[in-house]
């Protein structure tokens, strides 16, 4: 018991002295700071990972956000220009268009479109049914443009229009007026489809193919 004693109180004086040495204590300062330092270190990069994780995922839910706010923009956008070009052939309902009706210089179109319904369609249309005729388009003179034909009411719109199989023989063209947009995909279904499996009812636009008629709201 007295030399284990005397072992453990020598264990005390040597490390008493050892602490009272300059040198041992910064080793041993060098020593706690460096295992603090790594594990500070350690942590500090698992931070970084997780902020850079973080972020990343971030980054995500708003390239996800846009594209998603995007898509809805774009469905919108569609769904009021449809609504618009819908409205805009509402306007058109009382309207036919004639095309290669041959175009003079100083012509009188609405004349010449009575003389056209009476002679070629057989129909008793005077000026007082119609509220006005006239040629769009620009005039280059290379082909007659376009004739619009706006009539009093829809019925007499319906007679004309239902009876454009008697210009059959004549180079002349009757149809709906369409809007812009639907001349447009009419064109483009008449390239697809051939001319004579495209037509156009009350506006809409139908194609005749293999599987049948169906109706066309875009190419």
């Amino acid at each position: 018991m007295a030399s284990t004693r005397q072992t453990q109180a020598d264990f005390e004086h040597t490390l008493l002295e050892a602490f009272n040495n300059q040198n041992v204590t910064r080793a041993i300062t060098e020593i706690i700071v460096k295992s603090v330092a790594s594990n500070l270190a350690e942590k500090f990069k698992e931070y970084d990972n997780r902020i850079a994780q973080l972020e990343a995922e971030i980054d995500n839910l708003k390239s996800t956000t846009v594209s998603v706010q995007s898509n809805i923009n774009i469905a919108d956008q569609k769904k009021i220009e449809q609504k618009l070009d819908n409205i805009q052939q509402r306007t058109k309902r009382n309207n036919i268009r004639l095309m290669k009706v041959q175009e003079t210089d100083h012509e009188k179109t609405l004349e010449v479109c009575i003389d056209l319904f009476k002679k070629n369609m057989k129909l008793d249309i005077t000026e007082a049914n119609v509220c006005a005729a006239y040629r769009v388009g620009k005039n280059t003179g290379d082909r007659p443009r376009h004739i619009v034909v706006v009539f009093n009411d829809n019925t007499i719109e319906a007679s004309v229009y239902n009876k454009k199989k008697m210009l059959k023989g004549t180079e002349i063209i009757l149809k709906e007026d369409l809007t812009a947009y639907r001349l447009n995909l009419m064109k483009e279904a008449s390239e697809t489809y051939g001319f004579k499996n495209v037509w156009s009812v009350n506006g809409n636009i139908f194609s005749k193919g293999p599987n049948g008629v169906n109706k066309i709201s875009t190419i």
